[in-house]
């Protein structure tokens, strides 16, 4: 039996709102998260230009984030959330079905260091 799997390569991405080419690097060797795990993901599928799910996922999002301390400023939304990762998939031609990793970080630095800016991809 053979299968044959077809992959949609990452053209664009979303950093903090902003749309850049994916195979620019963006994540510094002192990410918080990347070093030590200071930071959460939800990953959501997209059919028909819709989140599935869309409520519950947004609502794990926020909940996960105050229960970590983070600060989230008052421009980060459901909304500006859910119209970036829309745009998104619309940008790379997968609007129709997608799974999108949303990643929430506090910047860069030591462990020690005091962060306070939410970061996004």
């Amino acid at each position: 039996m053979a299968f044959l799997f077809y992959f949609h390569s990452m053209n664009d991405i979303c950093l903090n709102g902003k749309i850049v080419p994916g195979d620019k690097p963006v994540l510094m060797v002192d990410n918080r998260s990347y070093r030590y795990g200071d930071g959460l993901f939800e990953t959501m599928k997209v059919v028909r230009n819709e989140i599935v799910l869309e409520s519950y996922h947004f609502e794990r999002l926020f909940s996960s984030l105050a229960l970590m301390g983070f600060f989230v400023p008052a421009l980060i939304t459901v909304g500006k959330l859910r119209e970036q990762v829309l745009a998104l998939c619309k940008k790379n031609k997968c609007e129709s079905l997608a799974r999108v990793r949303l990643s929430v970080f506090r910047g860069n630095g030591g462990i020690f260091e005091s962060q306070e800016d939410l970061q996004y991809i």
